[in-house]
């Protein structure tokens, strides 16, 4: 039985490892670099002559933002509300959803558990494709059969709410974050 308890442990220590790895290498939402968009050095270029007009507007966008926030703004746990002991079970709940999709070997429904940075959605449309056929061919699916899945409980997992609303979920000192969107439910992000 303690080896199977301990196989279960570095399971999950892996699992929550290849998470990042494979959102990174899947390019989901982002990672890959768009040869329409300035390089770092054109970017730094730009905010070099910027920087002076950002100055003198700064404060008055800030005035103006301050007196727009509303008060589902302020709920809203991605703009730093209060992370409540639902949303962090609930979150545990979705990784452990994640983990069974890796188990059923469904690379487009384990992909629907990652968060757009762009669009602070779910993953849809073409990095949805381009996240599935990358998550295919890391191999990492086949690690992790529906056996070793159903091994993962919401018990295994430690989450911390974080002062701007995302959460951390720990196992076994691997960590990993999630961020709400807008339709309530609790996304990877990387």
């Amino acid at each position: 039985m303690n080896s199977i308890v301990r196989r279960a442990g570095r399971g999950s220590t892996l699992l929550v490892g290849s998470v990042a790895l494979a959102f990174s290498l899947a390019a989901c939402g982002g990672g890959s670099e768009d040869p329409a968009e300035p390089t770092a050095e054109e970017t730094a270029a730009e905010e070099t002559t910027e920087d002076t007009a950002a100055e003198e507007t700064t404060e008055e966008a800030a005035e103006e933002a301050t007196e727009e926030t509303t008060e589902e703004g302020a709920e809203d746990p991605a703009a730093g509300g209060e992370v409540t002991d639902e949303d962090l079970t609930a979150a545990k709940e979705q990784f452990v959803a994640f983990v069974g999709a890796l188990g059923e070997q469904d690379a487009a429904k384990a992909c629907g558990f990652m968060l757009d940075p762009s669009t602070g959605e779910p993953v849809s449309d073409a990095n949805l494709e381009t996240c599935t056929s990358q998550l295919e061919s890391t191999g990492m699916m086949d690690t992790f059969t529906p056996e070793v899945a159903s091994m993962i409980t919401t018990d295994m997992i430690n989450a911390t709410g974080n002062p701007d609303g995302t959460i951390t979920l720990d196992m076994s000192g691997s960590k990993v974050n999630m961020a709400k969107a807008s339709d309530g439910k609790w996304y990877f992000t990387v």
